[in-house]
């Protein structure tokens, strides 16, 4: 063990050699130009040989060098192909997720499935909450949240939000019906208390003035509201995305072809250095992949 050069040396001068230049090295380890250079160094004073010829920012091997860098590389890739076999019969790599209540309820769960039966060596600890995701203390790795901006994270549009109302087919066949946005006010109107104009914000866009808008039962979450309509309690208004799978199911209705969009939408949030884990690679080419088949 003593006689073997500092491995970080090794595959500085192995990516320097391939490419004949520090700064496609440093790009491909993820490090510094000055980084590469000082472990090349490094290793050319272990070895008491020049590795490089640098001219007018120009690599060239030496002697030594072009003798060492094909055996160097045959080492490292016995050595990342052996690690390799050990490293795939590992745990399962934990993915910390965290939603919405309503998203993940009405959406992610039921579509889940396929990206645990695509990926057996990921395992999801998913998270509901309203607060910004923390990332700094490590309470979730990738984060769904509705807004605009998250500056300093990287954020993936998903979906939008749009506003619909919707309601029990049995409701619908039981009143007087929904032909026109206005028969809306013959019904109970459900609420949902995080999001309270979304009534308002629809009927203006439907071109429907009354005074009694707000009224009507107040639930404290969308997942609530879905609830009360599929139970015949009145008539919600909802972001079609959470419901997609009740109307292709038939246990809810949407009357009118009327869709608003407010502001914000779905996005996928994390750090920018998340971007390297496998799994969250996987999982965020998976969920944007869903959102659009949606």
């Amino acid at each position: 063990m003593e006689n073997l050069p500092p491995l970080n040396a090794l595959r500085s001068f192995v990516a320097a050699g391939a490419t004949l230049s520090f700064t496609k090295a440093a790009s491909d380890l993820g490090v510094t130009q000055a980084a590469i250079s000082q472990q090349v160094r490094l290793l050319e004073q272990y070895l008491g040989n020049a590795l490089f010829i640098r001219q007018h920012n120009m690599l060239q091997l030496t002697e030594a060098g072009a003798q060492l860098l094909p055996r160097y590389q045959e080492a490292l890739f016995s050595i990342s192909a052996v690690s390799e076999s050990v490293r795939t019969r590992r745990p399962p790599g934990i993915l910390r997720v965290s939603t919405l209540p309503g998203f993940a309820q009405c959406w992610l769960v039921p579509r889940l499935k396929s990206f645990c039966d695509a990926n057996p060596d990921v395992e999801i600890h998913l998270t509901t909450s309203h607060r910004t995701a923390d990332f700094p203390h490590g309470e979730a790795d990738i984060a769904v949240r509705v807004g605009v901006s998250w500056p300093g994270l990287d954020a993936t549009f998903l979906m939008g939000t749009q506003i619909t109302p919707v309601c029990s087919p049995l409701l619908l066949a039981r009143g007087p019906g929904l032909r026109n946005p206005e028969d809306v006010l013959h019904y109970t109107r459900l609420h949902s208390t995080t999001d309270p104009d979304d009534w308002r914000t629809w009927l203006t866009a439907a071109q429907v003035s009354a005074d009694d808008i707000d009224r009507g039962p107040r639930l404290d979450s969308f997942v609530l509201a879905i609830g009360a309509a599929q139970a015949g309690v009145g008539v919600a208004i909802i972001r079609r995305s959470l419901v997609a799978d009740d109307l292709a199911k038939g246990r809810l209705v949407a009357p009118f072809t009327l869709a608003v969009e407010v502001p914000g939408g779905w996005h996928l949030i994390h750090p920018h250095e998340h971007e390297r884990r496998s799994e969250i690679r996987r999982f965020k080419e998976w969920i944007i992949a869903a959102a659009h088949r949606d």
